[in-house]
């Protein structure tokens, strides 16, 4: 799609993606100088590479072609993250391979992305440091006060052979510094500012008419955050390039300039053709298209001297490739952004077995999505190779523990559920322990969806302490407010291999943490038949799925089962309605449910107060199997029946713990709300949350 000049054009126009792999040799050159006295500059940009080498053959080749249609006029650009949390190809030599690809096919420009500075400002970013010494190339960040400007500049002029003066402005994240390397800032007096204000404060500059102060005729962003954020930049930019959220996104400015994000590890090349008309006005064609991984298109056109570079790093990666374990079953990561993953959860289990074993020991382990990069099992043969785990986890970390409340645990799950720093709309991603269970009503308003929590199968008390062991990225950023860090000296990988090694074979777990839960009123009386809906019981890659959804009550009875519709619907695929018939019970109290589907379980508890008590008549009486599905005692944990430690009311204003309306008179009350108060682990305010709280009427004080 053509975008004309921004001053005619209309906010919200889209672009159009190119789909062939490699763009035509035969193309029509484009002159210098057209006949109408314009002048034609094409950018090709790429983003957040992370040193995945199998596609920068095809990736070069690409760059090759457009340099062939418009020669002297062509600038190769990327957007940061080139290296660091890289591919095992790239990692395994210090990302060398993927430094030297880039100087061979002529980047000329990068923004400071956050994992450029993975081993801290002066070890890789200062002057003489090794990326500034081995990069033929400047990174850029406007927005990044306290660094030596020789080191890092705000921004770039580059001349193209017509005589256009193309100016680059790069920005490292707004999330910094907790995305780079702690040691980066807070010891050196660096920090990030808004990436918006400072592109806006250059761009001024460059179109400003004052020679003394740098001049350019286009001015292109290069903004190391979300597509979202790239397109708040005024109007002063002609085009910007998103990235860091590893998503494609075609958007415009205000003011009508292309804002594209080319994705993530190479997938995606984009392009802007840019035309300065003779009166100065400026015009720009923008699109995407894609870029072959080699290994899996051994077919597709290549550059030859990248491809000696990959073959060599690839060479190289097999030398030490060797199986580490067996597994039995799938640990994929997630199909659809932002749903749960049987990869990451497995990295929590591993994280916990570690944390059991120090000192301190450990309650749960906990992994962010963003730190798995990939299948466990690729190739799903049964073994995972040096090179597959190494892939996954790229990061070198050290793993860690820190002591949090159970307040903030709740408030962790709950986190899930909320907005991130560009306002988007979190899903649950994050990846526990197999020992921690979760569920949580998708119905339900920010802050207020998260249901009932257990560690071990039984409640999370919220003033209670919990042990979580995880990497030292998520202990100065997800856990920054917590008490007692311990940082070690084992990396994470290492220390994961070493668990595989010794738990091979290993049977992956293919059940869910979460699952979300409503129904079908707000109150209910003993008998009613009650229609129950499920959420969330399935993972979004090709692992086993459930088939049927199982609700028992407390001691093992069943009462009532669903099909499980296994269509892929993002965070919630895995769904099953059916009919329940709430029970009669004899005495006042709280009554834990169990569901099963498949390997995943969840719970959710019923509350009686003694007026909502009616004869016993017999109702779900059917026996559970005898396999004992329907209670979860694989990891010692407690039967169904257990209510052990369910928190007792709170707020002393007629309320449980979660928040709760009182029952009247003989029925019980569902509930799909919690309370909520301000808890700060990273400084992100969490829900405090009761563990259990469906179909919920407030306890007896006397149980309390």
């Amino acid at each position: 799609m053509r975008f004309f000049p921004r001053r005619a054009l209309l906010a919200g126009a889209s672009l159009a993606t190119a789909s062939a792999l490699a763009l035509s040799a035969t193309a029509p050159a484009l002159a210098t100088v057209n006949d109408d006295g314009s002048k034609t500059v094409t950018v090709a940009a790429f983003t957040d590479l992370h040193g995945h080498l199998e596609r920068v053959p095809n990736l070069a080749y690409q760059i090759e072609q457009i340099k062939a249609e418009n020669p002297g006029d062509t600038i190769v650009a990327s957007n940061g993250d080139s290296v660091g949390g890289s591919a095992y190809i790239s990692s395994v030599q210090k990302d060398e391979p993927t430094i030297e690809a880039l100087n061979a096919m002529g980047l000329q420009v990068s923004s400071a992305g956050n994992h450029e500075f993975d081993k801290g400002y002066k070890e890789d970013m200062a002057v003489g440091a090794r990326l500034n010494k081995e990069s033929s190339f400047p990174y850029l960040a406007a927005n990044l006060t306290g660094a030596d400007p020789e080191a890092i500049p705000p921004y770039t002029i580059i001349d193209t052979d017509s005589g256009v003066k193309v100016g680059f402005i790069g920005t490292a994240p707004i999330s910094s510094p907790k995305d780079i390397a702690v040691d980066s800032f807070t010891n050196q007096g660096l920090a990030v500012t808004d990436p918006v204000a400072a592109v806006d404060k250059y761009a001024a500059q460059l179109k400003d008419g004052d020679e003394s102060n740098g001049e350019a005729d286009v001015v292109i962003a290069l903004v190391h955050d979300d597509a979202d954020i790239a397109a708040k930049v005024g109007e002063n930019v002609d085009a910007a390039v998103g990235g860091h959220s590893h998503r494609k996104a075609e958007l415009t400015t205000a003011s009508g300039a292309p804002v594209i994000q080319p994705a993530n590890f190479g997938k995606l090349l984009g392009r802007f053709d840019i035309t300065v008309a003779a009166d100065g006005e400026v015009s720009v064609d923008a699109s995407m298209s894609e870029v072959a991984d080699i290994e899996q298109t051994p077919e597709a056109p290549t550059n030859e001297q990248a491809m000696d570079i990959y073959s060599k790093a690839a060479a190289y990666a097999e030398k030490t490739n060797k199986t580490l374990a067996k597994i039995e079953g799938k640990a994929l990561t997630a199909r659809s952004s932002g749903a749960e993953s049987t990869a990451v959860n497995m990295i929590a289990d591993g994280f916990l077995a570690w944390g059991k074993d120090q000192k301190q020991g450990a309650d749960l382990g906990y992994q962010n999505a963003g730190g798995t990069r990939a299948d466990l099992d690729p190739n799903q043969d049964g073994k995972i190779t040096v090179v597959e785990s190494g892939t996954v986890q790229p990061f070198g970390n050290t793993l860690g523990t820190v002591e949090i409340s159970g307040a903030q645990l709740i408030g962790l799950v709950e986190a899930q559920f909320g907005t991130d720093d560009s306002g988007k709309p979190r899903v649950k991603n994050a990846g526990f322990s197999r020992n921690l269970s979760y569920t949580y009503n998708p119905a339900a308003p920010e802050g207020s969806k998260v249901m009932d929590v257990r560690l071990d199968g039984k409640p999370v008390d919220p003033k209670s302490t919990y042990t979580v062991a995880t990497t030292s990225y998520l202990l100065s950023s997800v856990f920054g407010e917590g008490k007692n860090r311990i940082d070690s000296t084992e990396v994470d990988l290492d220390a994961f291999n070493a668990w595989l090694q010794k738990v091979s074979p290993y049977k992956a777990d293919q059940g869910q943490r979460g699952i979300g839960f409503t129904s079908s009123a707000d109150s209910f009386k003993a008998g009613d038949k009650v229609e129950i809906s499920l959420s969330s019981l399935s993972m979004t890659a090709d692992e086993d799925k459930p088939t049927e959804a199982i609700m028992y009550d407390e001691k093992g009875n069943e009462l009532g089962r669903g099909p499980v519709d296994n269509t892929l619907d993002g965070n919630e695929t895995g769904k099953a309605t059916f009919t329940i018939t709430i029970p009669n019970y004899t005495e006042a109290g709280s009554y834990v449910y169990t569901i099963k589907a498949g390997a995943t379980t969840g719970y959710v508890v019923l509350a009686f107060d003694q007026s909502a008590v009616a004869p016993d008549t017999g109702n779900g009486t059917e026996e559970a199997p005898a396999d004992g599905s329907g209670q979860d005692d694989s990891d010692g944990t407690s039967a169904p029946g257990d209510t052990e430690g369910v928190p007792a009311p709170a707020g002393g204003r007629g309320q449980d713990v979660s928040g709760s309306a009182t029952s009247r008179g003989s029925r019980v009350s569902a509930l799909p709300r919690t309370g909520a108060e301000s808890l700060g682990v990273a400084g992100v305010a969490f829900a405090m949350v009761a563990a259990g709280g469906v179909l919920v009427a407030r306890r007896r004080a006397d149980r309390a």
